[in-house]
């Protein structure tokens, strides 16, 4: 298959703790409600006529994440949101992260209300790579090798997501994320980080 080499873990991001948050085949592990997000060649793919959203079964709390994707309009509202709540409009309970330039004040690449990009020289129907950094109220945003950073409390953990713009094709492969600062259960010498929880009681 063309696709075969996207959409892997390599033995080195196995090792540094890396999750495939997307298999090339199977949209298993995400949920939206108008099934407008399809999966297509082994990207995720959206050419819809209303806007939608795409969004994670698991809330995360601080991580590494990051993938590829192709955008048919430079001026799309189509965004990637961080740390929403699972039923609140993502905008106003998590962060915004713009994928292309439709508000000037906030290109690709920004944190809307937090941080603006610098990123220049977006292109049409090309390839771009976005890694985010979310470590309790610390951002970091890295678009095609430009990098923006802020600082924001308003939330600490959720789901992640990504918004469908209407009549716009987006496509998204190689979806990846990276757990950071968590305590391992092994220490190296015993399990004193696993902790017993107590058994469900029988109503009555």
């Amino acid at each position: 298959l063309l696709w075969a080499k996207d959409n892997t873990i390599t033995k080195a991001e196995y090792s540094e703790g890396w999750l495939l948050l997307f298999d090339g085949v199977l949209l298993r592990g995400w949920t939206q409600p108008s099934k407008a997000w399809r999966v297509d060649q082994g990207n995720i793919v959206f050419d819809d006529s209303e806007r939608a959203l795409l969004q994670t079964d698991t809330p995360f709390a601080d991580y590494v994440l990051k993938f590829e994707y192709q955008i048919s309009n430079e001026y799309s509202n189509a965004a990637l949101f961080l740390r929403i709540a699972k039923d609140k409009p993502p905008q106003e309970s998590g962060y915004e992260i713009t994928l292309a330039n439709a508000n000037s004040k906030w290109p690709a690449g920004s944190i809307v209300d937090v941080v603006s990009a610098s990123h220049t020289g977006f292109g049409v129907r090309q390839w771009h790579t976005l890694e985010v950094e979310a470590s309790k109220d610390r951002f970091r945003v890295t678009l095609d090798g430009i990098t923006s950073e802020g600082k924001d409390s308003k939330r600490r953990a959720g789901y992640i997501a990504i918004l469908g713009d209407p009549g716009v094709t987006v496509n998204i492969r190689n979806v990846k994320l990276k757990p950071i600062e968590l305590t391992p259960l092994f220490n190296g010498k015993d399990l004193s980080g696993w902790k017993n929880a107590d058994p469900p009681q029988p109503k009555k």
